[in-house]
């Protein structure tokens, strides 16, 4: 992050980013077999929105060195509102809860040690990161210039 003075400039701008349509979530859902679909499909876009794309002023106006975002490029996706945090943390806990009742059946008299091991390498993100790639969603992940980087 370069300086202004005594400001911190910042460059969140990624043309790579693109919104996930309704459509486009409707044919993945369809993949894996589902027939019917939620009327309102705003928490799977929400869901591809990471916290380095999120305009957090209120934030960036309380710190102690003043920001300043860059203007954004034409054809570049505004900063959203909403990241994909608290909807990542009530999933992991769904999965794991789900992973967790397979495994008991699964691996029943194996013991509790053995099972949270297994669910911890299932219910990871390194694992579920890699099952968002094979489904494709990473074109359609809402990211940062700088994280898109590293």
């Amino acid at each position: 992050m370069a300086q202004i003075g005594t400001s911190k400039l910042c460059n969140p701008w990624n043309t790579k980013n693109s919104v996930i349509s309704s459509n486009e979530i409707i044919q993945i859902l369809r993949e894996y077999g589902l027939k019917t679909f939620p009327s309102d499909l705003s928490l799977f876009k929400q869901a591809c929105i990471h916290t380095s794309y999120v305009n957090k002023s209120d934030i960036w106006s309380k710190q102690e060195e003043p920001m300043v975002i860059v203007d954004r490029p034409e054809g570049c996706l505004p900063l959203q509102k909403a990241d994909n945090e608290e909807l990542e943390y009530a999933g992991d806990s769904i999965l794991s809860g789900i992973v967790g009742t397979y495994l008991k059946e699964r691996f029943s008299g194996q013991g509790e040690g053995f099972m949270t091991n297994l669910r911890t390498e299932i219910v990871n993100n390194d694992r579920l990161g890699e099952l968002a790639m094979k489904i494709g969603l990473q074109k359609w992940l809402i990211i940062s210039r700088h994280v898109e980087d590293v």
